[in-house]
């Protein structure tokens, strides 16, 4: 017996069995209505097909397995890249949530932060005679022009928030500080004027942080329009206690309403700046509301 490789015996007997199978095929006779022995050599062909259709079922079977094989694994990549695909198209809806989730929570405790300044608010300007009412309670929108502004514009207006609107020149405070007074209402906002503007002038003491004594009164507060306030009333000659640093400067003035009065306006950053005047103090003073951290104000519209 011939000595063949495994690859020889496949195409020999793949070569064999095609060949019966084209003899088997040319040799059967056609079917008509002769006798029996014409049918003899159709079954025996027949049979010899089957015969031989069991070794080639066996041959090509591998074939149809790799096929199938390959099938498979094309389905299972494409799977996975879909897979994949929606994985990441989850993962993206979900960081989309978690951020939405997250400027939620942070516009949620602003407007926590909000509500307890008012309710501060409310709290500490009661024993002075101020009541809820009394105030009206606005949110800031805008700056004035400027890196040093001098004015804000709220969302309170003639056409909201009372009855009438809010008048002009009505205090705007936050806790216990002054911010400014209406200047220009609109009909749906109005222009608050900063202390810090140089058309604003306000009277005002002096006083020790640490103690709260009065160290001099009848301080004319004027803006410099740079953030910053300014006092060239002050006589030295009146003063006994040194001025110093960090002292505060309250509201003093009868124009104002008077449950304001003692407000905080801001302290002292330089109490005896240069002076054209020998005879006067020059005190620079930081306003105590840095109004670019302010969310909202309160209006006090009757006192």
């Amino acid at each position: 017996m011939p000595k063949l490789t495994p690859r020889q015996w496949f195409w020999t007997l793949l070569c064999v069995a095609f060949l019966w199978s084209f003899l088997g095929f040319k040799t059967a006779p056609r079917t008509d209505s002769n006798g029996p022995e014409q049918n003899k050599p159709r079954s025996f062909m027949q049979t010899l097909q089957l015969q031989i259709k069991k070794p080639i079922n066996t041959i090509i079977t591998p074939g149809q397995w790799l096929a199938a094989w390959v099938e498979r694994g094309f389905v299972a990549t494409i799977g996975s890249f879909t897979s994949v695909r929606l994985h990441s198209q989850s993962v993206e809806a979900l960081s989309e949530r978690i951020r939405q989730l997250d400027e939620e929570r942070e516009v949620a405790l602003q407007t926590i932060l909000d509500l307890r300044n008012q309710l501060a608010q409310y709290d500490a300007t009661a024993s002075l005679g101020i009541k809820p009412r009394d105030l009206l309670p606005a949110n800031i929108k805008g700056y004035g022009p400027g890196p040093n502004a001098n004015t804000v514009d709220i969302d309170k207006g003639t056409n909201n928030g009372i009855p009438g609107g809010i008048p002009k020149l009505v205090p705007v405070i936050s806790s216990f500080r002054i911010v400014g007074r209406i200047d220009e209402p609109m009909p749906l906002t109005a222009s608050v004027r900063l202390l810090s503007h140089p058309k604003s002038g306000i009277r005002a003491k002096i006083i020790h942080r640490s103690d709260r004594s009065i160290i001099a009164e009848g301080c004319f507060v004027q803006g410099n329009g740079d953030g910053t306030l300014i006092c060239n009333s002050i006589e030295k000659a009146k003063v006994s206690i040194p001025i110093e640093k960090g002292d505060l400067v309250v509201l003093q003035d009868t124009e104002w309403p008077r449950p304001l009065q003692n407000f905080i306006i801001g302290e002292v950053t330089e109490p005896n700046a240069p002076s054209d005047s020998p005879l006067r103090y020059s005190i620079k003073i930081k306003p105590s509301i840095n109004i670019t951290t302010l969310q909202s104000v309160d209006v006090l519209i009757r006192h």
